[in-house]
This record gives structure tokens, sequence and C-alpha cells, in this order.
């Protein structure tokens, strides 16, 4: 009883430890939808994976959104749009201008489609999704300017310029981020409907010096995925419209973690009883031979010495299939992990993000037809498996012709998708070393084709020992 009440408290505290993980957040960096200095652009003075336009400004350590001159606009937008559900978005900017009020200011997006330029703080008025808008100009007369809005909307919104969009905001906060001496930090985090605006005034050089400005509960009309951007433009006062940098991470929830987690511990637990199974089987078959040695010994010393010779080469052979059985295994489990990633490097639709401008179609041809030979080759290895298997359980000659035909058939086969594999590879590697001479790093794919050959030679070679031992028993 004792006994039992410790095991329940145990438990009872490990699952209590667990629960602050299971609601934990991993945030992942997304470069393709960041920016920031030093080497902003590139040698023909764009942005990496974004695209500015209007009278947007990108240098090596920042982007000007918009320059201090009057009646100007400017953008900035993500090329590819994002797809990760729960974000976190962390803008560095400065609005600087030499009079006391300036104009008109500056917006942050994130919309169901790439906006144009427009009267919306260099934005069209008609975006679906979030829009997050320092406005620097008092328009009502109310004295609440510099101020920070987050507007929502499903495309139909017509922004009220005059009112300084007041009836039209989800939520707000007076914040002065005119001329600060710092850089000013946004942090807009959106995770499970809820949207949250963070904000660090630029008054000290502390890192993590944000207070609340907005938070927004079970946000609706939000779309699953959607473009970042940034936009700003001027008035009749200008100012100067800067982001030093634009940090996108994709929030990741723990509990999805822990899936992946649990799959992955069941693989290796499959793993372990199929090799305990085997070993098993191995220690029953040697006591067998030894129960068999001590029966026939008795009575006839010669033939049971005869006997005990082949007894061994039995336990030999069993255990040679017990290691190509487990070898086989470990292949299969590669060819998982080939397919999955195969599959998450088809639907990123980017092999090489270093090289945006190269043609991508024939590459991504090259690699679905990989991942069909890798599908092959792992039905393949299912059926030897249930074939030695079957060998296994029923001690079966491994040398008999339907056995063995039918293992050389699926050895010839998995052979003749690797050389197929291996012509591809040979291609794509071709290919990368022309658009990147200074490529010269050997491939993760010839390197897992390379263990994928090894493997098959080695089974193939146990085949091959089998059959000659087998056919050296009539010596015997």
């Amino acid at each position: 009883m004792l006994q039992k009440l410790v095991t329940w408290f145990v438990l009872v505290g490990a699952c209590t430890a667990m629960l602050p993980q299971l609601y934990s957040v991993l945030p992942k960096f997304e470069y393709k939808y960041s920016f920031k200095g030093p080497y902003l652009v590139n040698s023909k003075g764009q942005i990496p994976f974004w695209t500015h336009g209007g009278n947007a400004i990108a240098s090596e350590d920042q982007v000007r959104v918009c320059p201090s001159i009057r009646s100007r606009k400017g953008w900035v937008w993500a090329n590819e749009i994002y797809t990760g559900g729960n974000w976190m978005v962390d803008v560095s900017l400065r609005v600087t201008g030499r009079l006391r009020n300036g104009a008109d200011g500056l917006a942050i997006w994130f919309t169901e489609a790439k906006g144009n330029e427009g009267p919306l703080f260099g934005n069209i008025e008609s975006f679906k999704g979030i829009g997050v808008i320092l406005d620097s100009f008092d328009n009502d007369g109310l004295n609440d300017n510099p101020k920070i809005l987050v507007v929502l909307s499903n495309g139909s919104l017509h922004y009220e310029h005059q009112s300084d969009g007041l009836s039209q905001a989800t939520g707000s906060c007076l914040r002065d981020f005119r001329n600060r001496p710092h850089p000013v930090k946004l942090r807009i985090t959106y995770l499970r409907g809820t949207l949250e605006v963070w904000i660090h005034e630029g008054l000290s050089d502390i890192e993590d010096d944000y207070e609340l400005c907005v938070t927004i509960p079970a946000v609706t009309g939000i779309p699953s995925a959607g473009y970042f951007g940034v936009s700003a433009a001027t008035g009749g006062l200008s100012d100067d419209h800067d982001v030093l940098k634009f940090i996108t991470h994709s929030l990741i929830l723990y509990e999805n973690r822990v899936e992946e987690e649990l799959k992955k511990q069941q693989d290796t637990v499959n793993m372990e009883q199929m090799t305990k199974k085997y070993s098993e089987m191995s220690s029953e078959f040697e006591k067998k031979v030894d129960e068999a040695e001590k029966t026939e010994g008795k009575g006839h010393d010669g033939e049971g010495k005869g006997h005990g010779r082949e007894w061994e080469r039995d336990v030999e052979r069993d255990q040679n299939v017990r290691i190509i059985a487990e070898t086989q295994m470990r292949i299969t489990r590669e060819i998982q992990t080939l397919t999955a990633k195969l599959d998450q490097y088809i639907s990123s639709g980017h092999p090489n993000p270093q090289a945006p401008g190269q043609n991508l179609e024939p590459l991504s041809g090259d690699v679905i037809q990989i991942k069909t030979l890798a599908n092959t080759i792992q039905q393949q290895l299912s059926e030897l498996r249930t074939i030695i298997d079957h060998l296994v359980r029923t001690g079966s000659d491994i040398t008999s012709q339907q056995p063995l035909h039918e293992v050389k058939a699926l050895v010839q086969q998995n052979g003749n998708s690797l050389q197929t594999m291996e012509v591809i590879l040979k291609a794509i590697a071709q290919r990368q070393f022309l658009n990147d001479p200074t490529v010269a790093c050997l491939s993760p794919y010839y390197f897992f084709v390379a263990i994928v050959i090894q493997a098959a030679v080695i089974i193939g070679y146990h085949l091959y020992q089998h059959r000659q031992e087998r056919a050296a028993k009539k010596f015997f």
C-alpha cells in the first residue's frame, strides 16, 4: 500500500512539472520575412526576400521608408506569404524631424494580399488584415498625437483621416515615438487569436524595456496566411521614417512538439522491441542446439559431431539473418526520414534559399522523382523484411529456391532504384555547382545514398555467404 502511494505521488509530481511546458511557446526565426543591417541590401541594391518601392530608399543599415519631403509615400513588402499561423514581429525604427510637429506617420501591416501605394499611410484603404499605425499628426485637434493605433479590417474599411481613425481603431495608446534618443522598438505578437502590441519608447538603451500598449483578445477576421509589410507617408509636414530592422519569428506551440517527440520515442520503442524479439528467438534457438547436441552426442559420437557442426552453422545463419533484419530496419527508418524531409523540401518551394534567382522548377521535379524512388525502396525493404521475418519464424532454408529468388529480385530492384537516384543527384549537384561554384562540401544526398548502397551491399553479401555455407554442408 505504501509503495502504491509513493508511486501515485511521483506520477502526480511528474505530471504537474510537465503542465507549464505543455503550454509554452518556442519561437523560430523566419529569415525570409526579416531584414536588418548591416549589409541589409545586396550588390543590386535590393533587400533579399523583400521588395521596396515608392519613395523608399534601402541602404546598408536601414530602410528609409519615406524621406522628410512633403507629400511622399514609400513601402517595403515581403515577397512570400507567411502561413505559420502564430507569429511575433520585432521592429526597430526611428521617426525624426526638425520641427515640433511631424506628419503623417508609419504603419506595420499583416494583410491577406500585398499592399499597393495608397492614401492610408502609404497603403491602400481596402486591406484585409492587421494594421499597426504610428500616427504623428493631430488632425482632429484633440492633442492626442503622436499615438499608436491598431486597425482591423475585412477589406471594406474607409479610414477617417480627419478624426485620426478614432472610431475605427480596435485599440490605441498615446506614446511619443518622434525624435527619441534611441531607436523605438515595437513587438507585435499574434498567438491563439490574441493580438498584443508592446513598445520600447527609446528613452534608454535597456534591451527589454518594453511596456504593453494594446491587447486585443479573441481577434476575428484575421487571415490565416498573409504578407508582412511597412509603409509610410508625409503630408504638409514631413519626417524621416526609418526602419532599422524587421525580425519575424513563428511561434510554435509546445504541444505540437510534444507530439513529434512522442512519435520519435514510439519509433525507437518499436525498433527496440524488434531487436529484442530477434534476440529472444536466437537465444531459444541456441538452447535447442545445446539440447540436440547433448541428446545425439550420447550414442553417436561421430554423427553427433557432424550434427553439431551443422547446428553451429544454423546458429550462425540465424544470427546473420537477425543482423540483416536489423540493418534493413535502420535503412527503412532513414528512408522514412528522407521522405519526410523531401515533403518539407517540396512544400517550401525553394530548394536553395541562398540563390533566389535560380530556376526552381527542374530541381523541384527531380526532388519529386527522388521522393518517388525513396517510397519504392521503402516498399521493397518492407517486403524484404516480411520474407526474412518469415524465414526466422519458420526456420526455413534461406537458400531454398523461392525465398532466395524473391530476395534476389528485391535486392536487384533496390540496386536499380539507387542507380537511378544517383544519376538524378549527380545532375542536381552539377546544376547547384554551376549556380554556386564556391560550393565544395559533400551533398547530404550523396552521403545518404552512400549509406543506403553500403547497406544493400552488406545484405547481398550476407545472402551470398548463407548460400555458400549451406552449399558446403554436403561435404560433412
